[in-house]
């Protein structure tokens, strides 16, 4: 509980910094620039949803606000989106879609969110170890948002309730295939978690440990507890 309340504290010192953000971006020209960069004739209109979602990735990933990200890209992207598809309907809510999704996913990534500070707080973990750990989580999401979401959105390829069936077939591939039980027999983590251990840091005595202790604690049906020496987590 007193963790929280310094969670609580921290945020409310912060989150003044990132309603700021919103108003300085505006006053460097940024509404110019994106307005430029959607109604330029080069682009190809169909890509205007992607195009918003990775900048809106980008802006709340930076500014570690979602609600800052939408108050900026609500009006600098929708109008100039707008003119620049002849006022398709389905580009528009499409574009209106992404931003939504964009400045949850770059916020859910950022190491000065929030609530990802909260989280790891919560989960008594340092800071940019929790952020280090739910990227490829978040990203996967994102990347699979993109390639069966709003590109097919902007190019009309197949409805949005197909866009949505994909997406959670896909979603369930990775749950089921790339995934893995906190406890298990051999110890075997994520996918992701394992190309790291082989080919990156084989000799991680971290990981290599808390291997062991899940064969172990699969082993004896009980928990194991890590001393302080062996965690790199701070609380």
């Amino acid at each position: 509980m007193q963790r929280l309340r310094q969670g609580d504290r921290i945020s409310s010192l912060i989150q003044p910094t990132f309603d700021r953000r919103s108003s300085v971006m505006q006053a460097v020209g940024l509404n110019r620039f994106f307005g430029d960069v959607l109604t330029n004739e080069a682009l190809d209109y169909r890509m205007l949803p992607t195009l918003t979602f990775i900048v809106s990735v980008l802006i709340a990933f930076a500014t570690g606000t979602s609600w800052g990200t939408m108050t900026i890209m609500f009006p600098l992207v929708l109008v100039p989106a707008y003119e620049a598809s002849n006022g398709d309907a389905n580009i528009f809510y499409g574009v209106t879609a992404a931003i939504l999704a964009g400045a949850v996913a770059g916020d859910h990534c950022s190491p000065i969110s929030d609530t990802t500070i909260l989280s790891s707080m919560a989960s008594e973990c340092q800071l940019m170890c929790h952020v280090k750990t739910q990227g490829p989580y978040a990203l996967m999401v994102a990347l699979w948002s993109i390639l069966v979401g709003t590109i097919p959105s902007g190019y009309e390829s197949f409805s949005n309730g197909i866009s949505l069936l994909l997406g959670f077939v896909f979603m369930a591939f990775h749950v089921v295939f790339t995934s893995e039980f906190a406890i298990n027999k051999t110890g075997r983590f994520d996918i992701f978690t394992e190309i790291y251990l082989r080919c990156f840091d084989r000799k991680n005595e971290f990981l290599l440990q808390l291997k062991a202790d899940v064969v172990k604690a699969y082993e004896t049906g009980e928990p194991v507890e890590m001393s302080e020496e062996q965690t790199p987590f701070e609380p």
